[in-house]
């Protein structure tokens, strides 16, 4: 790997433009992974700018890693951590240790800036590099389900062990990615926001929020529903109730590919965070 040289991520017009070509290269079909939507993730993040490392080889951006500053509640406290986010290396560059070396320097620089974990979503392919080579910790798969009435929440039996943190001004930027239309809908007592999935007419429930928890939004309005929509809803929470008969869950067979939750602890000591006691849903990373 001496042949590569490793330097961190930078948010300046000529490194965003590469990272979109390698984008491009890797995922030809991603159209949302424009630098608009890349300046606006790594730059315009309110809890700080990107953490990560690209892979050169010459002038040519071979590989590309990166985690976001976020803050969790961990076992009740709120810590600074990081979101997995992009990880792609050009197809002529693959299979030479790329991602594990530039994940291992992202992690260093991570703990360096405060994070105290790293928590992820990754494939059913993606999971197991993810657990032997990267120290991450399997928190099980993340469920999905089709509904056909929306979901109400319910009180909160215990706090979970692991929940991000919504600040006003966090939910604000997340819902101004410039990819995506978000809406907000008031249904069934509860504040939904939604995103479009791609496919006609199916929405994706991103958050469920109870009136007294909803962080406010000026100038994002909330609209009541004309018609009953179907919608997919990810995630994994003890307090989302879904209807009986109002949905069901996808068998991994018909997923386009089973999503797992991960997490790598920075700080020595901490304790584990049990996979039942965690509070995630999809506004929580970047599947809308």
């Amino acid at each position: 790997m001496a042949e590569y040289e490793y330097r961190p991520v930078d948010v300046t017009a000529s490194e965003l433009a590469a990272v979109v070509g390698l984008f491009a290269a890797v995922w030809p079909d991603a159209r949302h992974l424009t630098v608009d939507y890349v300046r606006w993730l790594y730059a315009e993040n309110p809890n700080g700018p990107v953490i990560g490392y690209n892979a050169w080889r010459g002038t040519a951006l071979a590989g590309h890693y990166v985690v976001i500053p976020i803050r969790a509640r961990l076992h009740g406290q709120v810590v600074p951590a990081a979101l997995s986010l992009n990880t792609a290396v050009h197809p002529a560059h693959q299979g030479k240790g790329l991602f594990t070396e530039l994940a291992r320097r992202t992690y260093d620089e991570a703990r360096t800036r405060g994070a105290h974990h790293v928590i992820g979503v990754a494939n059913a392919n993606s999971t197991p590099g993810f657990l032997r080579k990267l120290e991450f910790h399997d928190l099980g798969p993340l469920d999905a389900r089709i509904l056909w009435s929306a979901p109400t929440l319910g009180p909160r039996a215990a706090p979970p062990a692991w929940e991000r943190v919504w600040e006003p001004h966090d939910l604000a930027w997340r819902i101004r990615n410039p990819s995506r239309p978000y809406t907000l809908v008031a249904r069934h007592g509860c504040r939904q926001i939604l995103a479009p999935t791609g496919r006609y007419g199916l929405l994706a429930l991103l958050k469920l929020d109870s009136p007294s928890e909803a962080a406010p939004l000026p100038g994002w309005a909330v609209h009541r529903p004309l018609l009953p929509r179907p919608m997919l809803w990810i995630g994994r929470s003890a307090r989302v109730r879904f209807r009986a008969l109002g949905g069901v869950r996808l068998p991994n067979r018909f997923r386009a590919s089973p999503l797992n939750l991960i997490i790598r602890y920075l700080v020595p000591g901490t304790p584990p965070v049990a996979p039942e006691a965690v509070e995630f849903a999809a506004i929580d990373f970047d599947a809308y």
